[in-house]
């Protein structure tokens, strides 16, 4: 039992932390219009670049759902459902 804890606090910090980075980079962005990339200088506004800011939504919409449905797999498996 201690052991399947650990095992989930772990997934849970390495599938959790990428999703609330990502995720509250989409919040962001979609409440502003502007997202950022490569680094926290940068950003991409809807109004100047609008197929480079769809692009960006895009891509980390779709990392975060991946890091969600292998989080789902792992515990799925782990719990043995």
């Amino acid at each position: 039992m201690t052991m399947l804890l650990i095992r989930l606090l772990m997934l849970t910090l390495l599938f959790g932390t990428p999703v609330y980075w990502l995720g509250r980079i989409l919040w962001q962005g979609l409440r502003t219009g502007k997202i950022r990339h490569t680094d926290s200088r940068r950003y991409c506004s809807r109004q100047q670049h609008p197929l480079g800011y769809w692009a960006l939504v895009l891509l980390f919409a779709t990392l975060c759902w991946l890091c969600l449905y292998g989080y789902w797999l792992l515990i799925s498996r782990i719990v043995g459902l």
